[in-house]
């Protein structure tokens, strides 16, 4: 069964022109298993595909966690004619650079993923999959099924999108200005709540709302069902960082401020 989807964010590189993968590092998980995602170049349509290689050596866990992309802005593996750097050789792009002195298109409340020309996009890298019967975890980079399903999420979810945001089932509202909201407006585009789930997040949290509301459960059921809506909101959105010492993700919101 898929247990967890991880995503990143995806630029274009002004310094070489490829489209460049966002993380910190490239180690996936630390603990049973030693887990790292190799970036394959494809020179032809300037970007990298992903491998994802289990039980690797100390060795290669420590070089994928000094190999990250996102590093003090965006740090490309490769020159413009696709020659792999040593991290201590490639440029640095600044996030200041790639937002220009126009900022980031502002998203609007239609929108839930990405538009073509916006500069940050999004990618899934790897699946976690577990064996129900043993328990074990397999981590796999997505497949063209995967991302068929993908595209099967988008749909669902605006099938239902103005339905459960009238009805309390999703966020409707705007972010508004404050010392810390700004941060989402100046630094992604995202103008409103629902902006920071992707589409699978929101469909998940909008199905867990629409069953608490159901009239056939009873009230320790329904209030169950709402409840885990505030966790799904903290544990499951584009915020939310990936531990790989701990193998999950980190809080949304990790303190009060």
């Amino acid at each position: 069964m898929a247990d967890a989807y991880l995503y990143c964010n995806e630029v274009v590189d002004p310094l070489t022109d490829w489209r460049v993968p966002l993380a910190p590092s490239w180690v996936v998980a630390r603990r049973a298993q030693q887990v790292v995602v190799r970036l394959i170049p494809d020179a032809q349509e300037k970007r990298f595909d992903f491998e994802v290689v289990e039980d690797v050596s100390p060795q290669e866990l420590m070089q994928a966690a000094v190999e990250g992309t996102s590093s003090g802005g965006v740090r490309c593996p490769v020159d413009r004619l696709g020659n792999w750097m040593q991290p201590n050789q490639r440029q640095v792009t600044s996030t200041e650079q790639l937002r220009s002195s126009n900022g980031l298109r502002r998203w609007t409340n239609s929108d839930v993923v990405p538009r073509p020309e916006d500069v940050y996009q999004e990618r899934l890298y790897c699946i976690r999959w577990v064996d129900p019967d043993t328990g074990r975890r397999y981590y796999r980079p997505p497949n063209e099924h995967d991302l068929t399903r993908e595209q099967l999420v988008l749909d669902l979810l605006q099938e239902r999108f103005a339905e459960w945001q009238e009805k309390g089932y999703i966020p409707s509202r705007v972010i508004e200005p404050g010392s810390k909201t700004d941060e989402p407006i100046r630094t992604r585009g995202w103008t409103h709540w629902h902006h920071l789930f992707n589409p699978r997040q929101l469909l998940l949290a909008g199905f867990v709302s629409a069953l608490g509301n159901e009239d056939l459960l009873i009230k320790s059921e329904s209030a169950a069902l709402l409840l885990s809506v505030g966790k799904l909101a903290n544990l499951n959105s584009r915020l939310c960082q990936w531990h790989s010492a701990r193998d999950q993700t980190a809080h949304t919101f990790p303190n009060k401020a």
